[in-house]
């Protein structure tokens, strides 16, 4: 493929003569060239191409007397440069790529120039001969650049083997849908966002770990994230950071970032105790004390209750949330001095949004007074002897009747004693009218009003 491009000779044309000058090439078979006229300093054109060269001349004259003359002819010729070799691709930056190689032209086969190609066979960068080094800038970050090198000349150009480099990735550039220093609960799932982007112009993928250390030491074969976004679930308590490190197509990196801390509170708050857990009965106010703990590190915030009078947790109804609570640990008191059997319903909530519930009970209050009545042998006014018959009556609705208690008017009471229906009782001694008291006790420690009944005692002459 050597190429005449420039023929030039020494002549002498008197008037009525004529001289021309053809040339041809070919690369295997003189003979087969075709003949390409030329003008005195003229370039035959692309046809004249080939390994074998020829020319001729041809003189005519009109006139016998004059004839023209030839002398000496110069055949300018270029073959094609051979192709670099030893090319080399330095990746500098996201945007940069230097090529470098080896010049094998010179002589009759010297380039003009050199061209960077693509794998499309676009030219992105055109250098003078003689060069051995040029630098693409403006490239995307993560991009594969397959690139050769062209040697050429006017009698053609050679390419070199091609090369595939990539530019460096992005720097890592993530983003989360949770805020760093803030405290999540249990079962948040962290999403991560690659705000570089995947594929040309980003990142290939990252290489990624989540854990609790601040820092992180590589090994380039921890897990991988190459598409989509990330959802990270923790599976204990702690301060969690995630650590990424981009990676381009051709596995190399560009740098690492650590972004945290998120705080994550697996544990729930603890409802540690009710002191006291349950009354029988009480008359008086009942006041429970409440033990409170929580030791995942985000600490109480705030609590809420509700008294009722059923285990079944409450859907409504509420107290307003309580926010004095805070720390570790702590204590609130509930009271309550409604009649009824009561449970105290508690619910709390830790920093991270963690609640629990617990409930204890029953606590059962009475604030009412037990009833009854005393009736001394059946409703007489007299009586012939000391010892009578109490009819009693004693009720309580609430927390049932516990005890009952007599005496004489302006005696002590008795000790306290199963209530029954009737009793025997012995009046005081004397004449004139005996009052009988009778008071009730109920379980819850309420005593009834003092019940009073009255007889006289008469003495009798049996006459026979």
């Amino acid at each position: 493929n050597t190429r005449i491009h420039l023929v030039n000779w020494t002549d002498s044309v008197p008037t009525d003569t004529t001289l021309s000058v053809d040339v041809r090439a070919h690369n295997t078979d003189i003979n087969s060239g075709s003949w390409v006229g030329v003008s005195n300093g003229g370039d035959p054109g692309s046809a004249a191409s080939g390994r074998y060269i020829q020319y001729r001349t041809k003189l005519n004259s009109d006139d016998a007397r004059s004839s023209p003359a030839f002398d000496s002819i110069i055949i300018t010729y270029t073959s094609p440069p051979p192709a670099p070799d030893n090319v080399i691709g330095t990746v500098e930056s996201t945007s940069k790529i230097t090529w470098t190689w080896q010049d094998n032209s010179s002589g009759q086969s010297q380039e003009d120039g050199f061209r960077i190609m693509d794998a499309t066979g676009t030219e992105r960068l055109a250098l003078g001969p003689d060069t051995t080094t040029g630098a693409e800038t403006a490239l995307s970050a993560n991009t594969e650049c397959e690139r050769y090198i062209q040697a050429y000349n006017i009698a053609g150009s050679s390419d070199s083997t091609a090369l595939i480099r990539w530019t460096l990735p992005a720097l890592p550039n993530v983003t989360s849908d949770k805020s760093v220093n803030t405290w999540y609960p249990q079962g948040s799932t962290f999403t991560f966002f690659n705000a570089a982007g995947f594929g040309e112009g980003g990142v290939e993928y990252y290489r990624i770990v989540w854990d609790t250390n601040v820092t992180h030491t590589w090994t380039d074969t921890e897990t991988q994230w190459a598409s989509g976004n990330l959802e990270l679930t923790p599976g204990q308590t702690g301060n969690y950071y995630l650590h990424v490190k981009s990676f381009n197509g051709e596995g190399v990196s560009n740098g690492t970032d650590t972004y945290g801390v998120y705080k994550y509170e697996h544990d729930l708050p603890a409802i540690d105790s009710f002191s006291p857990s349950s009354f029988s009965w009480t008359n008086a106010n009942v006041s429970v004390d409440v033990a409170l703990s929580d030791t995942g590190g985000s600490d109480l915030m705030q609590v809420r209750d509700q008294w009722t009078n059923s285990i079944d947790k409450p859907s409504s109804g509420w107290s307003v949330w309580d926010t004095t609570i805070s720390g570790p640990s702590d204590m609130v008191t509930r009271s309550n001095s409604s009649e009824g059997t009561w449970y105290l319903h508690i619910e709390v909530e830790d920093g991270a949004g963690n609640m629990s519930y617990a409930y204890s009970g029953p606590y059962n209050i009475d604030v009412t007074s037990p009833t009854g009545s005393i009736i001394i042998n059946n409703n007489d006014s007299y009586t012939s002897t000391t010892t009578v018959t109490l009819s009693l009556t004693f009720n309580d609705t609430t927390s049932g009747v516990e005890m009952v208690s007599y005496r004489n008017n302006g005696q002590s009471w008795t000790p306290w004693e199963v209530p029954s229906s009737t009793r025997a009782w012995n009046l005081t001694s004397g004449d004139g009218v005996k009052t009988v008291e009778y008071r009730i006790r109920d379980n819850a420690g309420n005593i009834s009003q003092t019940y009073a009944d009255t007889i006289t005692p008469v003495s009798y002459t049996h006459l026979r």
